[in-house]
């Protein structure tokens, strides 16, 4: 008498609870960006996705409508974060430039004689120029 050994060949994840289905959605996502990664574009299906996060492709279907909205997911992720980390060095550049262009203007504005400079060495009477309205 043979004896016969259950093989489970695509185990199945457990459903998550209610409520977190974004965690299962960044799994399918992490998943994907391997496959991609491994077998482009073309050789990544719906299918192959599915079996590396444990789901049916009904499952699947669920999360994302085609291959192509996973695709779309995974660079608008990566194109944020990558906008994010430029925006901050932006940010601090333009810091750094303003802050050595006011340095610069106090070293020149030291280089200029004042009115009040001028008229102590002047043999004219002192000049006033008129106040300038707010």
């Amino acid at each position: 008498m043979r004896s016969l050994t259950a093989v489970t060949l695509n185990p199945r994840s457990q459903r998550k609870p209610k409520g977190e289905g974004h965690a299962r959605r960044a799994e399918i996502l992490a998943a994907a960006e391997r496959i991609f990664v491994e077998h482009g574009y073309e050789g990544a299906t719906i299918r192959k996705i599915a079996d590396e996060v444990g789901l049916s492709s009904t499952a699947l279907y669920m999360h994302f409508p085609e291959k192509s909205a996973i695709l779309h997911e995974i660079c608008s992720r990566a194109f944020s974060s990558l906008l994010q980390a430029n925006e901050a060095a932006i940010t601090r550049l333009i810091g750094a430039i303003l802050l050595e262009q006011s340095d610069e203007w106090a070293t020149q504005r030291a280089r200029y004689m004042t009115l009040e400079t001028i008229s102590a060495i002047s043999d004219t009477a002192p000049v006033s120029l008129p106040a300038v309205a707010a």
